[in-house]
């Protein structure tokens, strides 16, 4: 009874369900190793297009680091082995206003397809961007490293960890 109940997915009225859509799928989504998002934008030029997409994939890649961040930072008296807990929260934090900015480094294209609706002309360019979780924690100790502040020490596991840990929440 259940599978008969089930069926196919109806769209609505005038669309059309995409089952398998450039760039999607469980190879493009976020795991406990990167950070991944997708993005398509919809132009009438393909150049647009591929700049709308790749735009919108960075915002939604950075607030998403940025979120993790958040977590770390309001944790990070579980870091500390010596040094001020407010200085670490606060290089953290900093650190996540900056990756705005795009100061996270080894951002990688996973997947890139541009296609052409034939009705209308418009380009849709499909993108996925994906950045490793490790990479992210890397970039955070060396920014906290480079400060002023040398009694800072950080237990870097701990570090890891935590931020692995608010991941999988």
């Amino acid at each position: 009874l259940f599978l008969l109940s089930c069926g196919s997915v109806k769209a609505p009225e005038g669309e059309t369900v995409i089952k398998d859509a450039p760039c999607t799928g469980q190879d493009y989504r976020s795991n406990k190793k990167y950070f991944r998002v997708q993005a398509i934008g919809s132009v009438n030029s393909r150049y647009g297009a591929k700049k709308a997409a790749k735009r919108k994939a960075m915002s939604d890649l950075l607030k998403d680091i940025k979120s993790n961040l958040k977590v770390l930072s309001d944790a990070s008296d579980e870091i500390i082995e010596s040094g001020e807990q407010g200085v670490i929260g606060g290089k953290i934090t900093e650190f996540s206003r900056l990756t705005a900015e795009e100061t996270i480094t080894n951002i990688r294209e996973i997947c890139n397809v541009t296609t052409k609706t034939n009705s209308t002309g418009m380009f849709n360019h499909y993108i996925v961007l994906e950045v490793s979780v490790k990479d992210v924690v890397d970039d955070v100790i060396d920014y906290i490293n480079s400060g002023e502040k040398a009694d800072i020490r950080l237990n870097h596991e701990k570090m890891r960890a935590l931020f692995e840990k608010s991941r999988n929440e």
